[in-house]
């Protein structure tokens, strides 16, 4: 063999020794290539297969990437953080998500509550997890806390002007929530005005009891309508007027004109002196011209 390269021409020669260092070269650098992959090999295998989560199986690998983790508060770390503490994608969303939405974690435990949590990556992250104290939302920093929005109620003994308190005050009184607070309001301005506490009777549901947290005024002087100018709607509107009575009214005002007194108005059926007694605090007969 090596006697018939000797019969080759130079040029062929060096043809041939040009293809020789060539598959040298191709062998060298496979060879390099191989030897240098079996070094990385174990490295990329530590990345792409660690879990820190998975200590007792691969301790090294764990001690590794739990050494690259940093204590995080999870109501302020934001999505890039959460991720590199080690949190799946969907989790580091929802976190983000739950405090945008006004909500708060006040204690490590709290974290598990969010979707798509699993036991495996809350023990993983818990260590490297703290509450910073003075961590809230802008929501918190403006909602009354529960105890200060709880009313407040009134001591025994105490009394209220009955036509001055609003719903907030009434509801200081033991057995007055916001359904009887609205309902005394509103018959106040149906009335034009309590008389007398006695009327809280009038209203459906009330107790007698709540009668003694309550006064009038003496120099209260109710609102008053006159009946002499007022229309159907208007006299109705009071509770102590009925229809019948309205329509008598009218009926009177048109044939003879305005009422000159209540005895004139005694003159109708539809009025007994009981009744004339009361509407007559709260209705006026207003003088001609």
């Amino acid at each position: 063999m090596w006697r018939d390269w000797f019969y080759f021409n130079k040029q062929d020669r060096r043809a041939m020794l040009f293809l020789l260092l060539c598959l040298a070269a191709i062998l060298g650098i496979r060879l390099y290539l191989q030897t240098d992959s079996g070094n990385q090999e174990p490295e990329i295998r530590t990345i792409e297969t660690g879990n820190y989560t998975d200590d007792k199986r691969q301790p090294h690998i764990g001690r590794q990437l739990k050494s690259a983790l940093k204590p995080f508060d999870p109501n302020t770390a934001d999505s890039l953080t959460l991720l590199s503490a080690g949190f799946p994608p969907r989790v580091a969303n929802n976190i983000i998500k739950y405090r945008r939405a006004g909500g708060v974690f006040r204690k490590i435990e709290d974290i598990r509550k969010i979707y798509g949590m699993d036991e495996t990556t809350y023990k993983a992250v818990s260590p490297y997890i703290y509450i910073a104290r003075q961590s809230k939302t802008a929501a918190q920093e403006t909602t009354v806390p529960k105890a200060a929005a709880r009313q407040t109620k009134y001591e025994k003994g105490t009394v209220i002007d009955i036509n001055a308190a609003d719903t907030t005050e009434l509801k200081k009184i033991p057995g007055i929530g916001s359904y009887r607070a609205k309902a005394i309001v509103a018959y106040r301005e149906r009335l034009g005005g309590f008389i007398s506490v006695s009327q809280l009777n009038e209203i459906n549901n009330m107790p007698d009891s709540l009668a003694a947290w309550f006064y009038v005024r003496n120099d209260f002087r109710p609102r008053q309508t006159d009946l002499n100018t007022a229309s159907m709607k208007e006299m109705t509107r009071h509770p102590y007027m009925t229809k019948e009575m309205a329509k008598a009214i009218l009926s009177h005002r048109k044939k003879y004109g305005r009422f000159n007194s209540w005895d004139e108005m005694a003159m109708y059926s539809e009025f007994d002196s009981c009744a004339i007694g009361i509407l007559s605090r709260y209705f006026i007969l207003s003088p001609a011209g």
